[in-house]
């Protein structure tokens, strides 16, 4: 539903589609995508008047001051959250925060100067937007020729939709992310729960493959003791319901937090859950002109504030103490650079952070950091993706024979597929948007 009080679309802001009305699934309307031409229609647009704060994904306490105070990190099975609130600095302190996943400055004191910011993924982005909108002098150091860190679109006139190579979809209605869509008139529309799967190769529809999963999901709990993911699935009854609806489980768990079964915990797959619920992140979206549209947004905001964005600038050795903060990197010439300044925000890659000193792409801290912060970077784990795209002529599958339990209307309206025993056991179409691309991922 599009809000009738909005401003007219600007066809100049997005990427042109052809659009045709085919029919209706749910609450969204259902679009073939066609050539290059016309401007998008806006399929679903969701509005939420929010709060302002920064985002990337869900809510994550990220930050690990190194002014003094205490950072506790999560154990091995619940990996890719450290939780702690930043410390009050000592006198004449510098602020060294490293930042993962989002950023929540609060409020900021007009009296900082000259904040550094390495990494424009989405959180440096966001950090650089609310500081310089602060007043603050802001700067951004990123080593690579572009923006976004793992927002990667790829565009190409001959593809009907934007290709995402890096993050594709939007979990729930996390309200800052909301506010960037509708400020920035960013269209987006609801993702397919239309899911398959594969046993012993008959296909369970969508009602059964929820159905197992919610009811596996609902034995976990926090007042048992913690394990892995796959020590809780050991220990389910030995018949024919458990194991299906294991590898329904395992298959959601990898997919969907991107983690081995083997190290996520039930701990943390319950706190997980209860995050999730509180944004509806159950419900996924897709952004219809490009996830990169997102971070364009956070840099244009940035740079109009004030904020400078250096690319190509490989960030090498940062030293720090109680006066000042100096930044040792190289730019695309291979020179090296220096900066000087009375703060830094750190949003560098877990891997890039975990990297030993000697090896290639590490960061080396003089003076290292304290050990706590070291050991609860090294507890945090990030999960790994592999995923192709395929893109066709045409939308092959509408037109596969009709096996049971499947119709040859519900071919045409299947959003994800799953096959344990594949080599890409997940696949998905692009539905709500009907266009001739395919995607297969894997989680190891």
């Amino acid at each position: 539903m599009i809000d009738s009080k909005r401003k007219k679309h600007d066809p100049r802001k997005h990427t042109n589609l052809v659009s045709t009305q085919v029919g209706k699934v749910g609450d969204c309307e259902q679009f073939e995508v066609g050539k290059v031409g016309l401007p998008p229609l806006i399929v679903c647009y969701h509005i939420l008047k929010v709060i302002r704060h920064s985002c990337y994904r869900s809510p994550v306490s990220f930050m690990i001051g190194f002014a003094g105070g205490r950072a506790g990190a999560s154990p091995p099975s619940q990996p890719r959250t450290v939780h702690s609130r930043p410390p009050s600095p000592p006198k004449r302190s510098p602020w060294v925060i490293l930042a993962s996943g989002a950023t929540a400055l609060g409020s900021v004191k007009h009296s900082m100067q000259n904040v550094l910011i390495i990494g424009a993924g989405a959180a440096g982005l966001a950090a650089a937007r609310d500081l310089a909108t602060a007043g603050v002098p802001v700067t951004i150091l990123e080593a690579r020729e572009r923006i976004g860190g793992r927002v990667y679109t790829y565009h190409d006139s001959t593809a009907a939709v934007p290709i995402e190579l890096g993050a594709e979809f939007v979990h729930g209605k996390h309200p800052a992310l909301m506010k960037i869509l509708e400020e920035s008139m960013i269209p987006f529309c609801d993702v397919s729960e239309r899911h398959l799967y594969f046993d012993k190769g008959k296909l369970i529809n969508s009602h059964e493959f929820w159905n197992e999963l919610t009811a596996l999901m609902d034995l976990l709990s926090l007042d048992k003791p913690d394990q892995t993911f796959k020590e809780f699935l050991a220990s389910l009854p030995d018949n024919y319901v458990s194991h299906q609806a294991s590898e329904v489980a395992s298959l959601f768990v990898q997919g969907f937090h991107a983690s081995r079964i083997d190290r996520i915990g039930t701990h943390g797959l319950v706190k997980a859950n209860e995050a999730e619920d509180e944004i509806g992140g159950e419900k996924g979206f897709r952004v219809l002109s490009g996830y990169d549209r997102v971070v364009q947004a956070l840099y244009d905001e940035a740079v109009a504030k004030g904020a400078e964005v250096k690319l190509r600038t490989v960030v090498k050795e940062i030293h720090w103490d109680s006066d000042v903060v100096e930044v040792v990197g190289l730019d695309d010439a291979g020179s090296q650079q220096r900066f000087r300044t009375a703060r830094v925000l750190i949003t560098l890659p877990l891997g890039v952070l975990q990297a030993d000193s000697d090896q290639p792409g590490a960061v080396r801290f003089v003076p290292q950091l304290p050990e706590e912060k070291r050991d609860a970077i090294q507890t945090l784990v990030m999960g790994h993706a592999l995923r192709i795209t395929l893109l066709f002529r045409e939308r092959f599958w509408e037109r596969l024979e009709k096996r049971e339990p499947m119709s040859g209307e519900e071919w045409s309206q299947f959003g994800f597929i799953h096959n344990p025993e594949a080599s890409l056991p997940t696949w998905w179409t692009q539905l709500h948007i009907r266009a001739p691309v395919l995607v297969g991922a894997d989680f190891p």
